[in-house]
C-alpha cells in the first residue's frame, strides 16, 4: 500500500492481486475555489459539484427518501435534524454547504432555523407539504419544493443554491 498527492487529490494505492498494477483509491477531493465562500466547501468531482448538507425534516420517512436523494445526487448529509433544538444546534455550530428545511416541525415554524443559516451566509430551500403559505414574509425569496417532490426537482433546486454561493 501505498499514499500519494496530486495537485488536486489525495489518493491510496493498494497492488492488484496477481500483477504488477496498482488500485487508486481518490481519498480527497479537489475543491474548487469559486464555488467555497467560506463555511464548508463544495467539491468537483467526475465533473458534477458535490456538496455538504443539513436535512432538517420532522417526518422520519420523508426525511430518510430526501436524505436517500440527496445521496444519490452525490452529496453527503452531513447533519439531520427533526425537531427545533437540534436543528438550532446545528445550524449555528455544523459546517454544512446548504439546507433543506420543513417549514414546520410538528406545530413549531422552522423560521428560527431559517433566520440562524441566512445569519451565517448559507443558502437554503424551504419544503413544505402546504405551498408557499407557510414561508415567514422575509423569507418568501427562499427557493421552495413542494412536497412531495421529484429527484429532478431537488436537483434544480440545488443547483440554484450552489450558484448563490
Amino acid at each position: 500500500m501505498r499514499v500519494g498527492r496530486s495537485l488536486t487529490n489525495s489518493f491510496l494505492q493498494l497492488p492488484k492481486p496477481g500483477t504488477s498494477h496498482w488500485i487508486s483509491c481518490v481519498l480527497r477531493r479537489y475543491v474548487d475555489p469559486k464555488r467555497s465562500k467560506g463555511g464548508a466547501r463544495i467539491a468537483r468531482f467526475w465533473g458534477r459539484f458535490v456538496a455538504s448538507v443539513l436535512l432538517v425534516e420532522d417526518e422520519a420517512l420523508i426525511q430518510m427518501m430526501i436524505a436517500d436523494m440527496l445521496v444519490e445526487l452525490g452529496h453527503t448529509v452531513v447533519a439531520e435534524a427533526s425537531d427545533l433544538a437540534s436543528a438550532l444546534e446545528h445550524a449555528n455550530n455544523t459546517e454544512f454547504d446548504f439546507a433543506v428545511l420543513d417549514v414546520l416541525l410538528g406545530r413549531t415554524s422552522s423560521e428560527p432555523v431559517a433566520a440562524a443559516i441566512a445569519e451565517r451566509n448559507i443558502p437554503f430551500a424551504f419544503a413544505s407539504g402546504y405551498g408557499a403559505d407557510g414561508i415567514p414574509d422575509r423569507f418568501q425569496d427562499r427557493p421552495l419544493l413542494t412536497k412531495p417532490f421529484q429527484i429532478d426537482q431537488l436537483k434544480r433546486c440545488i443547483a440554484k443554491l450552489i450558484d448563490e454561493r
